[in-house]
């Protein structure tokens, strides 16, 4: 459990150099679709990589994060019109073919926005001013929203966890 503790604590800040919230989400999906291309096999006692089937469980259409936005933004603005935070976390969300989750990135990061927003318009004392005119709302809400209204699933199990570290 330490050494797997360990590797985990190794992968996120402060101790990785790498910093995975500077990469969009668009570009980790193009990451997973060549992940998926290959797999580990077991041939004669040695592990080795070699190419899928193309036609085993490839059926992935990548979306345009232009188009996610503008399909996104249409939604929330539908749904949570003149709903509160409260009503809001009463959703639910799900994709059922998530991929690498960047449909599921953008609507989390839109309901963050419309939240926040509304306690601007409505309630300042229940978010954070960052003294240079913005408004953010605290972690504890946002881990609310994504434990609450964020769902997915998908036939292809690393693509959940794919989602999972993209939300995260």
């Amino acid at each position: 459990n330490q050494i797997i503790r360990d590797i985990i604590e190794e992968l996120y800040y402060p101790k990785s150099p790498y910093q995975f919230n500077l990469i969009k989400p668009n570009i980790l999906g193009k990451i997973y679709e060549l992940f998926l291309a290959e797999h580990l096999i077991l041939d004669n006692d040695k592990i080795i990589l070699e190419p899928k089937d193309k036609s085993l469980n490839r059926d992935i259409v990548t979306t345009p994060l232009e188009i996610v936005k503008y399909m996104v933004e249409r939604v929330i603005k539908e749904v949570c019109y003149k709903k509160t935070p409260k009503q809001i976390l009463e959703l639910r969300i799900v994709d059922i073919a998530c991929g690498s989750g960047i449909f599921l990135i953008e609507m989390y990061e839109c309901l963050i926005r419309y939240i926040t927003e509304w306690y601007v318009n409505n309630d300042k004392k229940c978010i954070l001013y960052n003294g240079n005119g913005e408004y953010k709302l605290p972690f504890k809400n946002k881990k609310e929203i994504l434990e609450k209204c964020i769902f997915c699933i998908d036939i292809d199990i690393h693509a959940v966890e794919v989602t999972k570290f993209n939300l995260l």
